[in-house]
């Protein structure tokens, strides 16, 4: 029987007078049940030892802790936990001294706010990252921070959910000493000379700032709860521990902070966010393929005259490419060099860039009518508008100028198979699917048709994430998956709307929900002509769009005049109209979005459901604190959600008859989450 060796998590050294308890389980050094009880136990043995003078406080590798793993956060913490660790640290009778390297981040900015000083390396940087998981910080962080550096500059930290680079926290009192020496032993010295001058310990909890400078702390509070609104999640509640922090004696106030993390741990907003986080790292991770056959891309060729190919165009000149763009005419590619001068022209205004910033990227950019400018292009990007036809003679045109192995994708989300199927090189194509405005939206849907080789599916992960996207790898199919599912949507807005709804309040409950524009004036900013629900095409053909400029919506917000045409489309159908409540209309438009997710899962056009979730909420701004449709129906269960499926059914059942798979589900007592979880 094999024997099961166990492997130290931190490690404690004695050197002469200076002991070293060091966290030694890199990368991340997260902070384990086990490392929690090995770091007590050292602290205890090198307190107790009479030959010790000073502690040191460090960790292995390029990172002092990333704090503790999303999965231990749910759970019971075994002894120590945090708290109990942060003060044995702080309670130590000799000096602690935290070396701090790379990043010290949630759990373990509490463990560096436990040690009586701290010496971080020129690189280390302290994040606080809680806010933006509607989290409070844990181990004292709150009450700690406030008394160290005052409460205004800790509510800054706490609630921006950023981050602190080395000579900032110095600057603010956060830090005793930045160096650029070898850091462990620029903190023993700092140790040494700590014995040597006879500066004991200096405990944190007994430092009295947030006291002698209670009223700009009272101030800040306010401010603070003036700034961050009902859908800042964590910011209440990291506000009333900060200020506890004023009012409370300090175990008193740890306590608090014990109370809101737990509430906050148990909020629907808090799981939300954390299944946003990890899903999105999940997502865009390759799939069926491999990083390392990637081509390398100098020479990125695009072909277009829209809006969203010359965003395509600006940001690959912005991230250091070559870009050979092809215009359909030499006339239309007069106009792009123009527009693409003036852009940088106007970012030099700015100070967006530098006169040479703005003369190297113009240098970099190369525009004609003739295909052959892609001969040297080591992708090539099509980007054009219009019908399947049109860009089909483009891709044959671009395809005849390239070399044979170069990649080729489309941008189109529409007839990919199509398209492939008229190339000569089709193991080559793919479609990346960019949303506009492409310089802000930052997800790509990139498709895979059924002869696309990996290679090429490689090469273009590999080039948007260059440019700073989130990139989802899918099967090819029509919509793919972020219109796919919003199109269901907008297909229960248009039910909803013949059934009795007005679109304002559709507009009003989607918003109260945490969609950035209700659906109705989205329609309206893209343009009625574009969607084919049954409102929108009577709207459009009652000009109310050339009267008003809008559709729903007149020049002054009403829909009355929409509501006009909803209701001939009413009698002329003989329905009665309902009366809706908010809840009831957010959850026919979710559960059609959610059905369409469950359909695209059983065709395998994605793989897990949280890539739905993923390209809902960057594609399409599904709220994060709700953390995409594929969540939000395993917040209401399956079981709910079929049921209430079958209910809307009766009235559209090509939208909310239930797919096959939530049956399975709760057949077998599962969730999406554990879809999710499956190898």
């Amino acid at each position: 029987m094999a024997i099961k060796r166990h492997v130290a998590q931190a490690v404690l050294q004695i050197n002469g007078p200076i002991a070293s308890v060091v966290l030694s389980n890199p990368p991340a050094n997260m902070l384990t049940d086990a490392m929690r009880a090995e770091i007590y136990a050292h602290i205890e043995t090198a307190d107790a030892d009479p030959s010790v003078t000073a502690i040191v406080l460090a960790a292995q590798g390029h990172r002092f802790s990333r704090g503790m793993s999303d999965a231990d956060l749910d759970r019971p913490q075994a002894f120590p936990d945090l708290n109990t660790l942060c003060n044995r640290i702080e309670m130590c009778t000799k000096p602690v001294v935290a070396a701090l390297a790379g990043a010290v981040v949630a759990e373990g900015v509490a463990l560096a706010l436990a040690a009586h000083y701290r010496v971080m390396g020129a690189n280390a940087r302290f994040a606080f990252p809680d806010a933006s998981f509607a989290l409070v910080p844990a181990g004292g962080v709150t009450q700690r921070l406030p008394r160290l550096i005052g409460v205004e500059a800790a509510l800054a930290a706490l609630l921006s959910a950023g981050s602190l680079a080395a000579q900032n926290a110095h600057a603010m009192g956060l830090a005793d000493l930045v160096t650029t020496q070898k850091l462990r032993v620029a903190a023993v010295a700092f140790a040494r000379d700590c014995v040597a001058q006879g500066a004991g310990p200096r405990r944190v909890r007994d430092m009295d700032q947030v006291f002698t400078q209670a009223g700009a702390g009272r101030a800040a509070i306010a401010a603070a709860r003036r700034t961050h609104g009902p859908r800042a999640f964590g910011a209440k509640r990291i506000i009333d521990c900060v200020e506890a922090a004023m009012l409370l004696p300090f175990d008193a106030g740890v306590g608090r902070e014990e109370t809101e993390r737990a509430d906050a741990l148990a909020a629907p907003q808090s799981a939300a966010l954390r299944h946003a986080y990890l899903s999105e790292r999940r997502a865009v991770r390759p799939r069926g393929f491999t990083t390392d056959e990637a081509r390398p891309v100098k020479t990125l060729g695009l072909s277009g005259a829209s809006n969203l190919a010359l965003g395509l165009c600006l940001s690959a000149l912005d991230h250091g490419f070559n870009v050979r763009f092809l215009a359909p005419t030499a006339q239309v590619a007069q106009t792009i060099l123009e527009k693409i001068n003036a852009a940088y022209v106007a970012a030099e205004t700015r100070g967006q860039v530098s006169a040479e910033q703005k003369q190297s990227r113009l240098d970099a950019f190369f525009v004609s009518a003739d295909p052959a400018g892609f001969a040297d292009c080591d992708a090539v990007i099509e980007a054009t508008t219009g019908a399947l036809d049109t860009r089909v003679q483009t891709l044959l045109a671009v395809e005849a100028a390239m070399a044979a192995d170069t990649p080729l994708a489309t941008v189109s989300d529409r007839a990919v198979a199509q398209m492939a199927g008229k190339l000569s090189h089709p193991e080559r194509f793919c479609a990346a699917h960019v949303f506009a405005p492409a310089q802000l939206i930052r997800l790509v849907e990139l498709g895979r048709a059924p002869a696309t080789h990996s290679a090429a599916l490689a090469t273009f992960h590999a080039l948007f994430t260059q440019l700073e996207k989130r990139v989802v790898t899918v099967e090819a199919h029509d919509g793919f998956v972020a219109n796919a599912v919003q199109d269901a949507g907008l297909q229960a807005v248009d039910v909803c709307l013949l059934l009795g709804a007005t679109p304002s309040q559709i507009d009003a409950a989607m918003v109260r929900f945490g969609f950035p524009v209700g659906p109705c004036a989205m329609m309206d900013r893209i343009g009625l002509e574009h969607f084919g629900g049954t409102v929108a095409q009577a709207l459009d053909a009652a000009g109310l769009s050339a009267v008003s400029g809008r559709g729903f919506y007149d020049a002054e917000g009403s829909d009355l005049e929409a509501v006009e045409v909803i209701e001939m489309l009413r009698e002329a159908g003989e329905i009665s109209p309902t009366a809706f409540k908010d809840g009831e209309l957010v959850g026919r438009i979710l559960l059609a979005q959610a059905n369409a997710g469950v359909h695209l899962l059983e065709r395998g056009v994605v793989e897990r459901p949280l890539d739905i979730d993923v390209i809902m909420m960057l594609g399409k701004g599904f709220p994060r604190h709700h953390g995409g449709p594929m969540k939000w129906a395993d917040k209401i269960t399956p079981l709910q959600a079929e049921k209430a499926l079958k209910r809307y059914a009766v009235s559209a059942p090509e939208i909310w008859a239930p797919a096959a798979l939530w049956h399975e589900l709760v057949k077998g007592g599962e969730t999406f989450d554990h879809l999710n979880r499956a190898p």
